[in-house]
Formats: structure tokens, sequence, C-alpha cells
């Protein structure tokens, strides 16, 4: 199936669908009232339109076929080329959704070879079904013949593709988990998640007059006005003005590409003014974190504030602005990430230092406050005060709503105790106490109440490097001690955890005998460079620990998302399947626009969902329940539900 679509203030207007049965024949069923002039042959162009089948009988007919058979039992299949666009244009278009199973040339290709790029319609047909390559000659510039063509095309090369999957063993995951959970990022896409402008607007001049004041501090310590946004400028104030040493302990950071600055006097080479240098300059004047402090605010406006409210969209039915993030996919260990914007890299809540005081922000669009503090009032106490911004306060649900996010315990850390099978670190995870104080207690074989917060931290992040594939080099880093010393960490860990050992051990000899690693549900994941030598070979083994690790942690959350949602549908029949979804699909029965829940962001291992209040219990008690029972494991998997009127402020909900 290939659609035409437009869009026209903001709207999305579908023109017409080709349909393919098989072979070559393909239909075009157009949506116009009225036909298009066009100046091609009289055998090419298209027939007249039948004055006895309207457009809106046509759309009922295009329902009736897309939105029941299917999911009646019919036997059938959709075949498409970017399930989420397709998903969204006819939900936009005219309130259709798929509704049986669905296959997409795009999800099919990427879980065949996860580790390529993303690959077109063309460049798909000419890699796995050159035999319809003829049909591209002479591509045809009429949209009708180009969409008719397309459908042909998606038909041949995607019956290719299922043979593939099926001699790979990935035919199963691929219909039952990839493409469902494909439709659920379709539906959040189509959700948003809510935006309040006036709250973005008051952190935004918070930090812009931080930033103001930052500066004027900044040009009184150097004596003079500078540009901060210049390397060069920066490096010539603190290192031939201020005179401070350039190799003030540059261990760990020499030869860095990421050098920017002055050149120094005699070498050519540039002085560094990275982070980690500003910050170790840091104690030998003020200037240095001063400019820290001013990167780390000016970053948070370009990347976050500024795009945030550039791609906010106003819902007029629930009378709010929304944001819609693009989900990306096409990752080599299946973690879903998004663009446009990225809201996963919207940061919580760091510290500011002002010299005014704040109280709680104002009520946001629907009168209740969304727990933010941003508003300067009156001349502070002496010395400042500290207080916290976060653009996560400016993301609201609609009126009577609370945002709902459950978060796996530990995910990663339990897929591994699983595959590992490691006798000690599956009775920490499934012993109920502080899990990283109990394995710092057992990495050390010393009591639990001696463990420090040090300790635990330093476990904690042996933990995620050895599931990252960190080098003893970035540990000691991280961890802020010799690079030996996390060595000898990192060994003595392993020691007591032999499972972990023998795991990681067997992991790369396996890759290296078959040439790809597997998740849980079985993806792989093609490494060739395994078995060549130096740095290419490290990477690869780190690679493979990671990808079996973490692309299994990512193939739970898809199950858990696409069985809440299932779940979801059955529990509140009557709600729109999303905020944009029109009365049109619930012909016959009431809609209750806000009951239920509606997926509005994953990050990462999390869940967030957008519920109406009174339904917060029995959707948080769904959430949780799908989510720990998604797979069986040897831990017991764990999720942490909070609750609150914003991203935010959110509370924990004891369930």
């Amino acid at each position: 199936m290939r659609g035409l679509s437009r869009c026209s203030t903001g709207s999305v207007v579908l023109t017409g669908l080709a349909v393919c049965w098989g072979e070559t024949d393909s239909y075009y069923i157009s949506l116009l009232p009225q036909q298009q002039s066009t100046e091609m042959s009289s055998s090419l162009a298209p027939p007249p339109l039948a004055a006895d089948l309207p457009v809106g009988e046509r759309v009922e007919q295009m329902r009736a076929c897309l939105s029941k058979s299917l999911a009646d039992g019919a036997r059938g299949v959709v075949m498409t080329y970017d399930i989420i666009q397709v998903y969204k244009t006819l939900v936009l278009s005219y309130g259709i959704s798929l509704e049986g199973p669905c296959e997409d040339l795009k999800v099919a290709s990427w879980l065949l070879d996860p580790g390529s790029e993303e690959r077109t319609l063309t460049n798909m047909v000419t890699c796995y079904c050159p035999s319809v390559l003829p049909l591209l000659d002479g591509h045809s510039p009429s949209p009708r013949l180009r969409a008719a063509i397309d459908s042909v095309l998606i038909h041949s090369t995607m019956r290719h593709l299922t043979a593939l999957l099926e001699k790979d063993g990935l035919i199963d995951v691929f219909r039952g988990v990839e493409m469902r959970s494909q439709v659920c990022l379709a539906l959040l896409e189509l959700n948003g998640i809510g935006f309040s402008w006036e709250e973005c607007d008051r952190q935004k001049h918070v930090m812009q007059t931080k930033l103001s004041s930052l500066e004027s501090q900044a040009y009184s310590l150097a004596g003079h006005n500078f540009s901060l946004t210049s390397s060069d400028d920066v490096a010539q104030v603190l290192f031939r003005e201020l005179r401070l040493p350039p190799g003030c302990d540059l261990s760990g950071v020499r030869g860095s590409k990421k050098t920017l600055g002055y050149s120094r006097r005699g070498t050519g080479k540039p002085f560094s003014t990275t982070k980690d240098i500003l910050a170790k300059l840091s104690s030998l004047h003020p200037l240095p974190g001063v400019i820290l402090e001013w990167r780390r605010i000016s970053n948070a406006l370009t990347t976050v504030v500024f795009p945030l409210q550039r791609e906010r969209r106003h819902h007029p039915l629930l009378v709010m602005d929304r944001i819609h993030p693009i989900a990306q996919t096409h990752t080599a260990t299946g973690r879903v990430s998004f663009t446009e914007p990225n809201i996963q890299n919207v940061p919580k809540d760091f510290e500011i230092q002002m010299a005014s005081v704040v109280e709680e922000s104002p009520p946001s669009q629907d009168g209740r406050r969304t727990g933010g503090r941003s508003r300067l009032i009156r001349p502070p106490p002496e010395g400042g005060v500290a207080f916290s911004v976060s653009m996560r306060h400016a993301f609201v649900p609609f009126t009577g709503g609370m945002v709902l996010a459950a978060d796996y315990c530990q995910l990663e850390l339990r897929v591994l105790a699983h595959l590992s099978k490691d006798r000690r670190l599956l009775q920490v995870l499934n012993g109920g106490a502080d899990v990283f104080r109990c394995i710092a207690a057992e990495w050390k074989n010393i009591q639990l109440e001696t463990v420090d917060d040090k300790l635990r931290q330093q476990a904690k992040q042996i933990c995620y490097g050895i599931i990252y594939g960190m080098g003893a080099k970035s540990l000691g880093e991280q961890m802020g001690i010799e690079e030996d010393d996390a060595g000898a960490y990192i060994e003595s860990f392993k020691d007591r955890y032999t499972g972990i050992h023998r795991f990681l051990k067997e992991t790369v000899r396996s890759c290296v005998k078959k040439g790809f690693v597997q998740t849980l549900l079985g993806r792989r994941r093609y490494l060739p460079n395994i078995n060549t030598n130096g740095y290419t070979r490290k990477q690869a083994e780190r690679q493979a620990v990671n990808t079996t690790v973490q692309g299994s942690a990512a193939d739970i959350v898809k199950l858990a998302t696409v069985n809440i949602q299932q779940c979801l549908r059955e529990t509140y029949p009557a709600a729109p399947l999303s905020h944009q979804h029109t009365h049109t699909e619930s012909r016959g029965r009431a809609v209750q626009r806000h009951r239920g829940a509606f997926f509005i962001l994953q990050l990462h291992d999390e869940l967030i969902y957008e519920t109406a209040e009174e339904d917060l219990i029995q959707v948080a008690q769904i959430v949780k329940r799908e989510m720990e029972r998604a797979v069986k494991l040897y831990v017991k998997l764990k999720a942490k539900v909070k609750v609150g009127p914003s991203w935010g402020n959110l509370q924990d909900l004891d369930i």
C-alpha cells in the first residue's frame, strides 16, 4: 500500500491511495472530488471518476477494509514502507486506523541488519528484489503512477524480506513485537506531550538573567569584554592574560581531537578550553568556573529551550500546546530515540545560584500549579539563593489529567543477572534491599551497614561500566581515580562475581564463532570486526556485550509497551486511540475522549503516560503489572510508578 499526502496549514490531506494485491497489478483510489488536469497521453491518463462513487463512499470502503475486516480475523496483512508515517497520515486525514497485522519494509530490513544505514525503498528493491528493477526505469512524474509503482515494489520486496526473516528465525519477533511496537510509537507521535509556553518562558527568563549576570562577572574577572562563545578568546584570556597553566594536569586529555582555542607559542598546537580543562583550572582562578557555568546554561537554552518553543503546536480540542517528537527506531541496539525535538535530552533539575528569591510558578494552562519555581520576586538574603530550573516542569497533561511515569528498576542489571546466571547477583536482586549497597558489600566482602555512599556509587559505576563495555581508562575518568586502580576494581569485581566474568568471555567467544550476538528475543547484531585485531576488535567486543544486555532490555520495554496498549484498549474500549483520532472511528458509540491513558513518551527504560485523574490508580496498576510480567527471568522485574501534575513534579505512587 502506498499513499499520497500533502500538508496544508498543519493538517494532512490524503489525495489518493495505491494498492497492490500481488504480481504487478496495482489499483489507485483517488480521494479528490475532481480529477486533476494532466498533459500525459490518453493511454496513461487516469480514468474518469465514477459519478456514483463519491469521495465519502470511497473513504468508507477504505475504512471497512483497513479498520475492520483484517481485525475481525479475515486473512490478510497490510504491507507498507514507513508504517508510522502511513498510520499517522490515515488518522490525520480521515480518522482511519490500521487495526490488523502490518508489515513494514523499513523494520524488516533493519531487523535483518541493524548495523546498516536506513534504506530507501529504491535501495531495498536493488538489494533484495532486483527482479522488479525494470519498473523503476522511466519512473513517471505522475503522482498516481508513482504511487502505483511503489505499491508493487513494496509488495514484491516484502515477500523476499519475509522469507529472509523466516530463515533467520526472526519472523515472530518481527510480527509480534517490532511491528506492534511501531503502532504504539505512531500513537505516541499522534498524542504528543502537553507543553506550557508560560512555564517554559518563565524558566527561560531566569536562565537568560543568569547568563547576563555570568557575562558581567566574567568581564569583571578578565578586566575587559570578550566573547564567551569563542574558544580563541577564552584561551587568550585564560592562558595569555591571566597566565593560567595550559598544562594543568592534562593527563587523559592530551591528544584529544577536541582541543580548541588559541595556539601555543612555538608549538602550533592549540590550547584546550574543554570542560575537563576548565574544571581543573577552576581551583586556580574563579573565571574558568564562571565560563563553565555560562556554557552549561547557554547549552540548555540552545539545545532544549529554543527547540521546544519552535516545535510546539496548538491542539484545538484539548485547547493547549503540544509537542510531537519523531521516533527513531533504526538503532543498533534497538533502543528508541527521538528527534524534532530530542525530548530525551531535556535534563532533570539543575541548580542555578541567583541573586534573587524565587517562589512557586503561577498555575499552568489548565489552572493547576506545575510545581516549578521560576519567578523572581524580591531581593535575596546575603549570598544569593540556589534553586532548581527544569524544562520538565513545562510538560503538562490535558485538563483534568495527570502525568504517570513508570520506570524499570535496574533493568539492564537484571538482564545481566539473568544472562550470566551469577548466583550472588541473582540473590542480591531478588532480595529487596538497596541493590547497589548489597552489591558493594558482596564485592568487598564486608557488612552491609559498613557500606558508605562512595562505595555504593563505585559499585554502581562498575556494574554499568561492564554493561557499557568501559575499559579501565574510561571508568577511571568517570570515578575520578587512576586507570590502574580502576582496572584493579574491575578485576576484583569479576573475581567476586564469577558468573558475570564467564558471561563476558562466553559472549565474545560466541560472537567470534558466529559473527553476531543475539538478544533475549532473538534479534541479531552482526559484528564483523570481532575477527580483526587491535582497537576495532576491542570495540566489537564491547559492542557484543552491550548489545546483548542493552538490546535485551530494549526487547523487554517494547513487549511491555505493546502489552500495556492492548490492555488499555480492552479496559477503556470507548476511549480514542490517540488525541488525534476523530469521532468517525467510533461511530455508533459514545467517545470518552479523556478516559483511559495515552502514551506520550519513552525515556529509555521509562514509559510515560497521560491519564485521566479518575482512572489514575487503575492505569497505574495496568502499567506496573504489564511491565513486571513482560518476560519471565531468573530475577524479578520491578517497576516504580510516579505521578504528578507535570513531568517535572512527580511523586512516588505506592500501589
